[in-house]
């Protein structure tokens, strides 16, 4: 729930966005509620669990930036990969 804090912060800014999230998990429901709550549903974006084809078509090469918030995820993997897909 980390991106909560970090979509808040954004908004403060006044600047343009979406959010996209990958991955799923127990909090998808709370997650998914306080954030149409906070930006609404039309800037925030779930994509749910990709499998390793869709990470690099429907994701890494629509996003700017990447977030790894997740204290499960394979920590440097995710982000070289990302990387070598130009994010």
């Amino acid at each position: 729930l980390d991106v909560v804090d970090i979509v808040r912060q954004i908004e403060l800014t006044r600047s343009d966005f979406e959010i996209v999230i990958a991955g799923e998990g127990e909090d998808r429901p709370r997650l998914v509620a306080t954030l149409n709550e906070i930006i609404g549903a039309n800037r925030v974006n779930f994509l749910g669990q990709l499998d390793s084809s869709s990470l690099v078509s429907n994701f890494y090469r629509t996003i700017d930036i990447l977030l790894i918030t997740s204290d499960r995820e394979t920590g440097p993997l995710t982000a070289w990969e990302a990387m070598a897909r130009g994010v």
